[in-house]
């Protein structure tokens, strides 16, 4: 199975209420892979998403944080940041 990382983007495409014909195409196209895909892959977030998902300005907040709530967060270790910050070594 697939890993797959939910950036905020994504999430945010699948609750936006916007009604312009590029959000909707984006959230219709979203929602259909979350309805479609998700339960063929392996999720995962990471806390950065959680907190900006949640953050008190965003509109769609509670439906953002709700539809990922049972996504489970990335665990960071010190080699997964050297991982993401430095080339891997040959």
């Amino acid at each position: 199975m697939a890993t797959v990382y939910l950036e905020t983007s994504f999430v945010s495409a699948c609750v936006s209420d916007r009604s312009d014909v590029a959000s909707v195409y984006r959230r219709e196209t979203s929602m259909d892979w979350w309805s479609t895909q998700r339960h063929h892959h392996d999720l995962f977030v990471s806390a950065e998403v959680i907190h900006e998902l949640s953050y008190p300005d965003y509109s769609q907040s509670s439906a953002a944080v709700a539809l990922i709530e049972h996504v489970p967060p990335q665990i960071v270790t010190p080699e997964s940041l050297w991982e993401t910050s430095h080339e891997r070594p040959t």
